[in-house]
C-alpha cells in the first residue's frame, strides 16, 4: 500500500496514467492531487463523465484530490458524501473536502483546498470562475487545533509565500504583488498555521516542484510518497 502526492492536473491526466502504469498501482494504492484537478469544469459534466468511465474501466487504484481554484464548485459542493466524509464521484475517485480530517493508511491528514485566482477578472462567474474557491474564516475556525501528520492544500500560508516569493511567484506579472485581493486564501492559511502542528505540509498551485524546507513542499509534476 502506498500514497503518492502530485500537483495540478488542469484536466490533463496523462501524468496520472503514466505514473500508475509505471508503478503498477492497484486497489491498495492512492494518488492524491493537490488541487486544480480540473475533473469538473463544464456544467453538463460531459468531459468528466468520459474520464470517469475510462478510469474505472482501466484502473482500480484510488484517485483522490483536494479542490483548487480552477474547479466547478457548483458540482463539487453537491456531490454525495460517502461514509468516510469524502465527496463520492465513483468507486475509486473521491474529493477530499475542505477542512476535513481523514485517516488514510493510518496517516492523520487534514485537507484544506482552495486558492485565489489571479486571473479572475478575466473569467465569468459560474462558467469559468467560482467564488467558493476562496477559503473563509469560518472554514478555518471550524478546524480543530492540534497535531496532524500531514496537511494537504492547494495554496500555502502567507508567510511561506512571502519567504519563498522568488520561487513561487510564477504568476507575479499578472497582478500587483501587494494587492491583498489575491492573497485572501494565503491569509486564511496563515491563520490555520498558527493553530496547528504537523509533520509536513504539501501544496500545489504555484506550478513548480520545490522542497522549501523540512516542513513545506510544493508539487506540480513530481510524485512524492507519504511515508
Amino acid at each position: 500500500m502506498a500514497i503518492f502526492l502530485t500537483g495540478d492536473c488542469h484536466a490533463d491526466f496523462r501524468k496520472i496514467y503514466n505514473f500508475a502504469d509505471r508503478m503498477e498501482l492497484n486497489e491498495n494504492d492512492y494518488i492524491i492531487v493537490l488541487g486544480d484537478m480540473g475533473l469538473f469544469w463544464r456544467n453538463d459534466r460531459k468531459d468528466a463523465d468520459v474520464f470517469i468511465r475510462d478510469f474505472e474501466e482501466r484502473y482500480n487504484f484510488n484517485l483522490y484530490f483536494v479542490d483548487g481554484n480552477h474547479e466547478n464548485f457548483k458540482i463539487l459542493n453537491n456531490l454525495i458524501i460517502d461514509k468516510n466524509g469524502m465527496g463520492y464521484i465513483s468507486n475509486h475517485i473521491k474529493h477530499l473536502r475542505r477542512g476535513c480530517r481523514y485517516n488514510i493508511d493510518g496517516k492523520d491528514i487534514l485537507t484544506i483546498g482552495g486558492a485565489d485566482s489571479v486571473d479572475k477578472f478575466r473569467r465569468v462567474e459560474g462558467l469559468s470562475w467560482w467564488r467558493e474557491e476562496e477559503i473563509t474564516s469560518k472554514e478555518i475556525e471550524a478546524i480543530a487545533a492540534g497535531h496532524y501528520d500531514y496537511i494537504l492544500s492547494h495554496s500555502c500560508p502567507l508567510s511561506i509565500f512571502e519567504e519563498n516569493k522568488m520561487y513561487l511567484c510564477t504568476l507575479g506579472n499578472i497582478v500587483d504583488d501587494n494587492d491583498e485581493e489575491f492573497k485572501k486564501t494565503n491569509i486564511q492559511l496563515e491563520n490555520l498555521l498558527q493553530k496547528i502542528d504537523f509533520n509536513h505540509w504539501y501544496f500545489g498551485h504555484y506550478h513548480v516542484d520545490l522542497h522549501l524546507d523540512d516542513k513545506f513542499t510544493c508539487l506540480l509534476n513530481a510524485f512524492v510518497e507519504l511515508k
